[in-house]
C-alpha cells in the first residue's frame, strides 16, 4: 500500500523543483543547492534525500526527450545491417555503459551517507570548492592539450575514468554534470562533446536510481509531499530541466566553465565560513 507523508508545504516543494530543474544540468551541483535549501527550510535530511531522488525522475524524462534521436541511433546501431555505417554510435554506447558500470557501485557505497553529507555545511562547502577546482583544471587542460576528440574516440580506460569521477558526484556539492564535463575535457573530448557525453550519461544513472525509488514508493517507505504538491513539482522540474539542457548545449560550446567555477568556489567559501561561525 503506497503511503505518502506530507513533509513540506507548497513553497518548499516548488522552490526545490525549480532549483533541481535548473541546476541538474548546470555544473554547480543540484544536490548541493537542494541541501542548502533544505537547511533553510529546516527540513528532515532523510525526507529531503528522498525528495531529491524523486525530482531526478522528471529531469531524466527531460534528458530522454531532448536526446531522443541520439538514443534511437544508439539502439539501431546494434542492428547487424548498421554494423559498419553506425560504428561510432556503437562505440559511444559501449563507452557510456562502461562509465555507468563504474559509477554504479560507487553510488551504492556512498548513498548511505547522503543525509549526513547533505546536512553538514563544512562538507558542502568543501565539495563546492572541489567542483570549482575540477572546472578550472579542465579548462587549463583543454587549452594546453588542444585535443578535440569525439565521444566515439574515447577508450575503455577513459570511459571508466569518467564513470569514476561521476561516482564521486554522489556527494552533495560535487556537481555531477560539472565533474563529468571536466573529466571528458581531461580525457581530450571537445567542449560540446564532453557536455553531450555528460548529459547522455545522466540517463542510465538516473534510470537505475529511479527503479529503486519506485520500489520504495510501492513499499510505502519513500517520504514525499502530498500527491498534488509532488505532481506540480514533477512538472516544474521536468520543463526547466529540458530548457536548461538546450541552453547549456549552446552555451558551453563558446563559454568558459571558469564562470561556473567562480560561483561554486565563492559559495563553498561562504558555506565553510558559516560552519565555523556556528551557523
Amino acid at each position: 500500500m503506497l503511503s505518502i507523508v506530507v513533509i513540506a508545504d507548497w513553497t518548499y516543494a516548488v522552490v526545490m523543483a525549480i532549483v533541481q530543474g535548473i541546476t541538474e544540468f548546470i555544473p554547480v551541483s543540484s544536490s548541493g543547492h537542494l541541501s542548502i535549501l533544505n537547511m533553510f527550510f529546516d527540513g528532515d535530511p532523510q525526507a529531503a534525500v528522498d525528495f531529491y531522488f524523486f525530482l531526478h525522475i522528471p529531469t531524466l524524462i527531460a534528458a530522454v526527450v531532448y536526446f531522443r534521436n541520439d538514443i534511437k541511433d544508439f539502439i539501431v546501431s546494434w542492428m547487424p545491417k548498421n554494423a559498419e555505417s553506425m560504428r561510432p554510435q556503437r562505440r559511444t554506447t559501449i563507452f557510456l555503459i562502461i562509465s555507468m558500470l563504474v559509477t554504479g557501485p560507487m553510488g551504492l557505497l556512498l548513498s548511505g551517507y547522503l543525509a549526513q553529507f547533505s546536512s553538514n555545511l563544512l562538507i558542502l562547502g568543501s565539495m563546492f570548492v572541489v567542483t570549482a577546482a575540477m572546472l578550472i583544471s579542465s579548462e587549463y587542460v583543454l587549452a594546453k592539450l588542444n585535443l578535440r576528440r569525439t565521444m566515439d574516440k574515447l577508450t575503455l580506460g577513459r570511459a571508466a575514468f569518467i564513470g569514476f569521477i561521476q561516482g564521486l558526484a554522489v556527494i552533495p556539492g560535487i556537481s555531477r554534470s560539472g565533474a563529468t564535463i571536466a573529466a571528458g575535457l581531461w580525457m581530450g573530448l571537445s567542449r560540446p562533446q564532453a557536455t553531450r557525453y555528460s548529459f547522455l550519461l545522466t540517463i542510465p544513472i538516473i534510470v537505475a536510481g529511479s527503479v529503486r525509488d519506485v520500489a520504495r514508493m510501492l513499499q510505502g517507505t519513500l517520504i514525499l509531499p502530498s500527491f498534488w504538491i509532488s505532481a506540480v513539482s514533477f512538472v516544474i522540474a521536468g520543463v526547466l530541466g529540458y530548457l536548461t539542457i538546450a541552453w547549456m548545449i549552446r552555451l558551453v560550446s563558446k563559454t568558459s566553465l571558469n564562470y561556473f567555477a567562480l560561483y561554486a568556489a565563492l559559495l563553498g567559501v561562504v558555506l565553510a565560513a558559516l560552519y565555523f561561525v556556528g551557523f
